[in-house]
């Protein structure tokens, strides 16, 4: 290989990755991660493709065109999204390691994903992730957190697991090892206290078949067969591998850095260093250097004689035409961790808070994200919403201004900083933001921790703010805000890690007169526990009821207009189903079902809370994680946002806004092919919400009720009859009757029985 500064003069240049317009089909779900930390790279078989590994998932890109060609998530097969190591065999299949002991190989030629790695992933290792993947034949080394493991393949790529090994020659009982390499006679692997090695086809389970040839001068970090010899990378510079005089012998002519990586390309050593540097070397004695930045995790040949890079947080840099085409990496949120959701019908588009490393938002029509940076370092996005009254994006932050953003469908969205004279600051003019809200009059509000007690400000222009009382002195971390039916306000004061939090505030909109409800173990909003004084979730529900979603469970306020009382007392109920759950976030759907985002998944319960809908965790969905940081409905198409410190998902539901009449009535799937193995599930969409559904033959005889009360714009049938036989092939006519109007819709639907 050669390294030129024309080949590496580095052009920043960001390529989008091209998608088209998709629609989530009923009970689909999908994954949105950030795929901007590569952690390892490889070429694949075809030699014009590389693979990257990442923090959010895998993707492909193509050397010639250096542009995304295909993104793989645990919603296309994977069984992590964290990957860790990447490996490509001359088949065209590619392996994938991941933090949890994730092991899977993807098929170029079909398309498809095996999981490879339950055995690991139930193991009760300390440390399960898969360093790196050496492929020797039919042989792949798992260089990893416990150890050693060989899988041996047989046809398609996938095989069985031959052996583990968690003692490796006098190293500590599951030492991590870094990389392991085969040079046909021996096995290597590189350790933090120096290489091991075993003869090849010896049992490497045996910990006495193995040798240690130990660094004093720091840990090994790389290895490779280079013209016959193997060599290490080391802490301590570049080293050979001499078997037969036991030691490591120093190649002094090489930089003495740390170094990460080593490969071969084009009959040239390319050592990486930890600062980010490349040194390329093909006699050993003469190395040529060229600095990229510290940021460069892997490197793996380019076909044309460069070096494809893979970089935390910036994706993959390819050379292309002289010049190095930066920050490649598939479309997502900025980052996998997340602070808040919040979809807003108006603009058809998603929000999302990413903390200290921006915000982005997502147009589900186009399937397409734009991504923000921060404004300013040490910005902390932490409350996004538009502002469907003055067409505009509020950001809430932390530690800096609430901005009013305009103009995010450009390239250049204008920021307005409110002025920090408007908003009680909580230190200077240190303004935290953390609620908001638009209120029945179309006025911002906005809760902060305001360091004079006042800490709900509603504008009616969003540039000047009143300020009001929620209590008589000091400071709250204030957080979430709802406004009740009567047109007063609710504040919860959330968990600020620096300040004390006291339970459910509210703001009498009458008089402005505030008042609070205690949380606690000594509190009296709802059971008497520790966690109730931080509110973390506030919504109204169609009754007028005030949910509060808690440390410690979600107690809901039936009766709020007690607030025009003189001494106010309180009817406070809690829900069983999440009891001294910790609640994140609370959605309504289409049909007034409340969704709940806990650390232990999403729960589902009916509008009053009264009876559980659904459980959601990654035991039984495509869940990416089950601590639900943030959760937010769009109520039109039916679907759900759940966000996570592992990216986001997104899954399709029945329950959507009813329609004002049957104009867009169908049925799908049509025709419905019932196989004997159980018929697929009907669905009958654009239905006035509560609608009676009837199913009849061409004859006239009904066949089955569906009892709409409690859903929207689509309810299911299971093409049974209403004795639970399958009904036979023909078609069939779908009556549908709103109990409200009496208005009627139909629609046809053929049925096909196969053997």
């Amino acid at each position: 290989m050669r390294i030129s500064r024309s080949f590496l003069f580095f052009v920043a240049m960001v390529i989008p990755f091209a998608v088209s317009a998709q629609t989530l089909k009923p009970e689909q779900w999908r994954t949105y991660t950030s795929m901007r930390s590569a952690m390892d790279v490889a070429l694949a078989s075809d030699s014009v493709h590389v693979w990257a590994a990442t923090g959010g998932g895998a993707f492909e890109a193509d050397v010639r065109t250096a542009q995304v060609t295909l993104a793989l998530r645990t919603t296309d097969g994977l069984s992590e999204n964290d990957l860790t190591s990447v490996a490509a065999d001359d088949s065209g299949n590619i392996y994938f390691g991941a933090g949890g002991g994730g092991f899977d190989v993807y098929h170029t030629a079909t398309g498809t994903i095996d999981q490879l790695g339950s055995d690991i992933r139930s193991a009760s290792y300390t440390n399960k992730a898969i360093n790196g993947i050496t492929i020797s034949g039919d042989t792949i080394y798992l260089a990893t957190g416990y150890g050693l493991s060989v899988y041996i393949v047989q046809s398609g790529g996938v095989g069985y697991f031959g052996y583990t090994a968690t003692q490796i020659a006098n190293l500590p009982t599951e030492d991590s090892l870094r990389q392991i390499i085969s040079d046909g006679s021996y096995v290597y692997g590189a350790a933090h206290e120096g290489v091991v090695f075993a003869k090849a086809g010896s049992d490497l389970h045996n910990s006495h078949n193995w040798t240690l040839i130990p660094d004093t001068g720091g840990s090994v970090r790389a290895l490779v067969n280079y013209h016959g010899k193997v060599y290490a990378g080391a802490e301590n510079g570049l080293f050979e591998v001499s078997i037969g005089q036991g030691t490591l012998l120093p190649v002094s002519s090489a930089p003495q850095l740390a170094i990460n990586r080593l490969i071969v390309a084009h009959d040239s050593l390319i050592l990486l260093d930890e600062s980010g540097t490349l040194h390329a070397t093909s006699d050993l004695v003469t190395f040529s250097s060229q600095p990229i930045n510290d940021s460069v995790q892997a490197i793996t040949p380019d076909f044309r004689g460069g070096v494809v890079l893979a970089l935390i947080g910036h994706g993959l840099s390819i050379p292309l035409n002289g010049s190095l085409v930066t920050n490649l990496f598939p479309a997502g949120p900025i980052a996998n961790s997340l602070e808040y959701l919040s979809f807003s019908p108006a603009s058809d588009a998603l929000y999302v808070a990413n903390g200290k490393s921006g915000f982005g938002v997502f147009h589900p029509s186009t399937d397409t994200w734009n991504d923000f940076l921060p404004r300013v370092s040490n910005q902390e996005c932490i409350a996004i919403f538009y502002d469907s009254i003055r067409n505009v994006v509020w950001l809430g932050t932390y530690g800096s201004p609430l901005y009013r953003i305009q103009g995010l469908e450009t390239d250049s969205p204008v920021w307005y900083p409110v002025d920090s004279t408007k908003i009680p600051a909580f230190s200077g003019s240190y303004i935290i933001t953390d609620g908001m809200m638009l209120d029945q009059s179309g006025n911002l509000v906005v809760t902060t921790w305001a360091g004079n007690s006042k800490g709900l400000s509603i504008s009616r222009d969003g540039t000047n703010f009143q300020n009001y009382a929620l209590l008589a002195s000091g400071t709250e971390a204030w957080g979430p805000v709802t406004q009740d039916f009567s047109g007063n306000y609710w504040v919860g004061s959330r968990y600020g890690g620096i300040l004390a939090t006291s339970g459910l505030f509210w703001l009498r909109a009458s008089d402005f007169s505030y008042g609070l409800i205690p949380g606690g173990s000594s509190g009296s909003l709802g059971t008497p526990t520790e966690g109730t004084e931080d509110i973390n979730a506030l919504i109204t529900d169609q009754d007028g009821a005030v949910w509060c979603g808690t440390n410690a469970g979600i107690e809901i306020v039936s009766n709020p207009d007690a607030i025009d009382q003189p001494n106010p007392v309180f009817s406070i109920r809690s829900v069983p189903f999440v009891a001294t759950q910790i609640i994140n976030g609370i959605a309504v759907d289409g049909v007034g079902n409340k969704w709940i985002a806990t650390n232990n998944g999403i729960f589902v319960v009916s509008p009053d809370g009264a009876d559980s809908v659904a459980r959601f965790t990654k035991e039984n969905s495509p869940l990416v994680d089950d601590v639900v940081t943030a959760i937010t409905i769009d109520p039109t198409r039916g679907e759900a946002y759940a966000g996570t410190p592992s990216g986001i998902s997104r899954f399709s539901t029945i329950f959507k806004q009813g329609n004002p009449d049957y104009t867009h009535i169908r049925v799908y799937p049509n025709p419905v092919v019932q196989t004997g193995e159980g018929s697929p599930t009907v669905y009958i969409d654009g239905l006035v919400a509560g609608s009676t559904v009837q199913i009849f033959s061409l004859g006239g005889q009904l066949i089955n009720t569906i009892n709409g009360t409690a859903l929207g714009s689509t309810v299911t049938w299971n093409g049974l009859d209403a004795l639970g036989r399958e009904v036979p092939s023909g078609m069939y006519l779908i009556s549908a009757t709103s109990p409200q109007t009496g208005n009627n819709g139909e629609a046809k639907v053929v049925i096909v029985r196969r053997p």
